[in-house]
């Protein structure tokens, strides 16, 4: 069973690269890579933020 990563702040210049580089690198290793940005819902709201957690259910959160 592979990894699930979540990344919030993908648009930004750090999860941006993540998704060009990492993300193609570890797919062996990954059963998941999420990415979620400000547009997608709004960080500073607990609510939504525990929402997407559930939806995902990641074994990593980077906050890019």
């Amino acid at each position: 069973m592979g990894i699930r990563v979540l990344v919030l702040g993908s648009q930004g210049q750090l999860g941006h690269t993540l998704g060009q580089h990492a993300k193609p690198a570890l797919m062996e290793t990954l059963d998941a890579y999420v990415g979620y940005d400000r547009d997608d819902f709004d960080m500073a709201d607990p609510d939504q933020l525990i929402n997407v957690m559930k939806d995902v259910r990641p074994d990593i959160v980077i906050n890019a």
